[in-house]
């Protein structure tokens, strides 16, 4: 039961964290120029994204009316359009969408210890695997 204990408490701690570093993402205003230095740094330096994919990730963050489908334009672009390093997540995980799942959360992971790195953020705890 101790063990149950410990790992709820991990899960919850890390839940947690996450929502610490998404508010404090929202509150972490960006220039259109220090976005794109962001958005290189994911490819180049961060690795969260392939080099290749940085061009559909600069659009949704720039340019998501030119990148959606008509069911992303039914959505709306609410989560890309404010000018912050959370919309910056918002549009690798809109590119992201299309990937496997397994890619999808192992980009998920990686995006969110880059960018708590990246602004000095205390980052979630990854869960222990078992």
């Amino acid at each position: 039961m101790a063990e149950v204990h410990r790992g709820l408490e991990r899960t919850f701690n890390s839940y947690r964290d996450l929502v610490q570093l998404v508010d404090q993402l929202r509150d972490t205003a960006l220039s259109d120029s220090e976005a794109k230095v962001l958005l290189y740094d994911l490819a180049l330096d961060g690795r969260v994204i392939a080099p290749d994919q940085l061009g559909k990730v600069h659009g949704w963050y720039f340019t998501p009316e030119e990148m959606a489908s008509p069911e992303d334009r039914e959505r709306g672009f609410s989560d890309v359009e404010p000018r912050n390093a959370w919309a910056v997540a918002n549009a690798v995980t809109r590119v992201a969408r299309s990937w496997p799942a397994a890619r999808q959360q192992d980009t998920g992971v990686a995006l969110s210890g880059y960018l708590a790195r990246y602004f000095r953020i205390h980052a979630p705890e990854r869960p222990a695997s078992n």
